[in-house]
């Protein structure tokens, strides 16, 4: 519940940012119209270089403050991106025949697994090195490329190889430091609640921003805005307009490895579902705003948009959204519930287990 409230309050952020409307020149936000939302913050919540400051020297501090955090998350954006690709890295099918890795694999730092994870960084490295036209082996090809490397010539995908076993080190040591500081916040939450939301807030705020994501996410989403509803801090039919902040891709399924449909975006029409099940749209219908600095989900979420415009039919969405429909946490056909935009797997493409057997779902049973 903690996460759904969590979610709740920047999705209410991100609906006051759009009562102003919508800006056709990207700027950085002002002070003044960041005020309300510092004001609703608690003071641990507040970032640590406006804590402990009067208004006047926040207003002072704020066009540097914010530029620089501006360049913060760029960076973080680009580290994402390299932990997709260690996602894809670990998780896809379409490159190998090689099982998938698996959480307990990661728990153990990959000790059991290790001629399997040299072989699948061999075999991405060696697709990444052919022309086929594949949009998630175009990404590690621009990574590669971003990072001097090129993978069509036999050096570049030598070089190709050690940045990923470079990469995958740094991944596995991240993760792990983002359990410790969990346990560290669970630790603090037995005693005094209170004093762990700040850490449990921040858990990963020095790790990347990756774009990736998986309908999971968008079942908290609709948990929030249920609590929301509950709670009526909005009236029924009052949400006519919607900020999706950096509107993420299922890149890569991370439980099943399913990366033979096209990378897809799944959070803008979710959560439009979901305010209009949950009866908060207005009338005729809520539009929605795609922003931040990650483009590659506005540019599938466009995508989508010109696609449905032409074929609605064309709407079902492929492969996570059909497993997930049916297995999330009980949430049995809610996202996308309704007969013309119900998930659907597609023809003749069975659901596979890639570490064998047959897919079962965990939730639904």
């Amino acid at each position: 519940m903690r996460r759904a409230t969590t979610a709740g309050t920047w999705l209410l952020v991100a609906l006051a940012l759009t009562i102003a409307g919508a800006q056709s020149r990207a700027r950085y936000i002002s002070y003044i119209d960041a005020k309300p939302i510092l004001q609703m913050l608690r003071a641990a919540l507040l970032p640590a270089d406006l804590r402990d400051k009067s208004e006047t020297e926040i207003q002072a501090a704020w066009p540097r403050w914010v530029s620089r955090r501006d360049t913060e998350i760029r960076a973080r954006l680009a580290e994402g991106d390299e932990d997709s690709v260690i996602n894809f890295l670990l998780f896809g099918v379409s490159f190998t025949a090689q099982p998938r890795i698996t959480e307990r694999d990661m728990d153990a730092g990959l000790s059991d697994v290790r001629d399997i994870v040299e072989h699948r960084i061999g075999d991405l490295a060696a697709a990444a090195a052919k022309p086929a036209t594949d949009e998630r082996l175009d990404f590690v090809r621009a990574i590669a490329r971003r990072k001097g490397i090129d993978p069509s010539v036999p050096s570049g995908r030598d070089a190709l190889r050690r940045y990923l076993q470079e990469r995958l080190a740094r991944f596995l040591a991240e993760r792990e430091a983002v359990f410790s500081r969990a346990v560290s916040a669970a630790g603090k939450a037995i005693t005094d609640p209170a004093a762990a939301v700040p850490e449990v807030g921040t858990l990963f705020s020095e790790r990347g921003l990756s774009s990736d994501t998986t309908i999971y996410i968008d079942f908290g989403i609709e948990a929030a805005l249920d609590a929301i509803k509950a709670n009526r801090l909005l009236a029924p039919g009052v949400v006519r307009r919607v900020a999706i902040v950096g509107p993420g891709l299922d890149f890569i399924d991370k439980r099943e490895g399913y990366d033979f449909y096209p990378p897809q975006t799944l959070q803008p029409f979710a959560v439009i579902d979901s305010l209009k099940r949950l009866g908060l749209a207005g009338p005729p219908h809520c539009g929605r705003e795609r922003a931040g600095a990650g483009r590659r989900g506005i540019r599938a979420a466009a995508a989508a948009r010109d696609v449905l415009s032409v074929e609605p039919a064309a709407g079902k969405v492929l492969g996570t959204v059909w497993r997930s429909d049916r297995c999330a946490g009980g949430r049995r056909r809610r996202t996308g519930g309704r007969p013309d935009a119900r998930g659907a797997r597609p023809a003749g493409r069975r659901p596979v287990n890639h570490a064998g057997g047959s897919q079962r779902c965990a939730a639904a049973g």
